[in-house]
């Protein structure tokens, strides 16, 4: 083999290992910018999912619609069972007070409609004054039953706006609170001084 031939083998030998690399070089950018764009869209999810935030309205509609719902879209699930107990014990009154009501009620009426064939007795009573006492008293504790109704149900729709306004709230460690004692002096009109203790609250956000 001549010097010739050397000169063009090794020429071959160097291209191949500049096309080689070039190509590499070509595939690590390729790849390169699918990672770049990968991050892109990684970060811009994660963007997303932090701006999305936790609305109070809906945790506020969804306790009007269903009591306790808006608690669960709170994740306070312990106060669901509070919710219903508050609600079943004040169905049972409202329940019980116009049972007492109603029989009050109707024995009281038919002792004053005149009809000699109809005789009121409730509760082993048939006197007019007494039947009309309890009609009246278990009117107004029916009317309070249903009172309490409407308050829980009012108040089972603060507790989900309130939580669902603190959901995002920051509790971490920076949040601090101190409480230590404060004395003062004040000037008298008289020219002298007086001493004043009390008590200082500082919070640090």
């Amino acid at each position: 083999m001549n010097k010739y031939s050397i000169i063009v083998l090794v020429f071959l030998f160097y291209s191949a290992c500049a096309i080689a690399q070039k190509s590499a070089d070509s595939s690590t950018q390729i790849i390169s910018s699918i990672d770049t764009l990968a991050s892109k869209i990684f970060v811009a999810d994660s963007s997303q999912q932090k701006v999305k935030h936790h609305s109070a309205t809906k945790a506020l509609l969804f306790s009007a619609i269903l009591p306790g719902l808006g608690q669960a879209y709170n994740k306070k699930y312990w106060k669901i069972p509070i919710v219903y107990a508050g609600i079943a014990g004040l169905g049972y009154l409202i329940y019980y007070e116009n049972s007492k009501y109603q029989g009050y009620r109707n024995a009281y009426i038919y002792q004053v409609d005149g009809n000699p064939y109809t005789q009121g007795i409730y509760n082993g009573t048939s006197n007019i004054g007494s039947l009309e006492t309890g009609k009246n008293y278990y009117r107004r504790n029916l009317d309070l039953a249903c009172v309490g109704m409407f308050v829980w149900y009012a108040l089972n729709l603060v507790d989900a706006t309130v939580d669902g306004h603190l959901f995002s709230f920051d509790v971490s460690d920076k949040l601090t609170m101190k409480i230590q004692p404060d004395f003062n002096y004040m000037a008298l009109s008289n020219g002298g001084r007086a001493a004043s203790v009390g008590i200082k609250f500082q919070v640090k956000l």
